[in-house]
This record gives structure tokens, sequence and C-alpha cells, in this order.
């Protein structure tokens, strides 16, 4: 019933005229920091801290494969029914052969 022009049909298909942000190309806006890198100082280690005596009475002869363990990325945390080594429930025997099979993959490598 009504005609229209395609023009008016589909806005966008019309030709931006003016200073509408239509007009203009798109681009990113300036920013105020500079564009060379700030050299940042590498991180402390972490396992550098020594062994808190409250971990000596929780781990007790275990402390060494602990520590270990964490060094090589290891999550190990006392419960009270054994260790969790990472996601697993192991005794002090697992927790053992858990250290033991790392030493082995270090030696190897």
């Amino acid at each position: 019933m009504f005609k229209e022009t395609p023009a008016a049909a589909a806005p966008s298909a019309a030709t931006a005229s003016g200073s509408g942000p239509a007009a203009r190309p798109f681009s990113r806006r300036p920013t105020s920091r500079p564009s060379f890198q700030i050299p940042v100082a590498p991180a402390s280690r972490r396992w550098s801290d020594p062994v808190s005596d409250i971990e000596r009475t929780l781990y007790g002869a275990l402390m060494e494969d602990v520590t270990f363990l964490r060094k090589r990325g290891f999550g190990i945390h006392r419960e009270t029914k054994g260790f969790r080594v990472g996601n697993r429930l192991v005794d002090a025997e697992g927790l053992k052969a858990i250290a033991a099979r790392e030493r082995r993959l270090i030696e190897k490598s």
C-alpha cells in the first residue's frame, strides 16, 4: 500500500552523511599511557620460606617429601584420614610413593 524507496526501507543502506559516528571511520581513541612497556620485577619464589613449626608437627618425618612435592607444584594438605595430594586422598605410604615417582621422573629428564 505504501510505496517506500529502498533507502527508506533500509536506513543502513543509505549513505552516511553529516558528522555522526557512522560518518567517521572506526579508530581507537588514543590513550594517555606510554607506548613502551614498563619492566616488571620477577616475582619471588613462593616456597622459599622456611617451614613453620606447625607444618613440622603436622607432617613429621614426611616433611622432606611434602616440601619436594610442593616445589613440584602439588598441593599437599593434612586431613583426618591421611593426606590430600592434589585431589587424591592417600596415606603416608601413598605420599612417599608419589614423591618417589616424581624423583624418578626428574632423574630421567
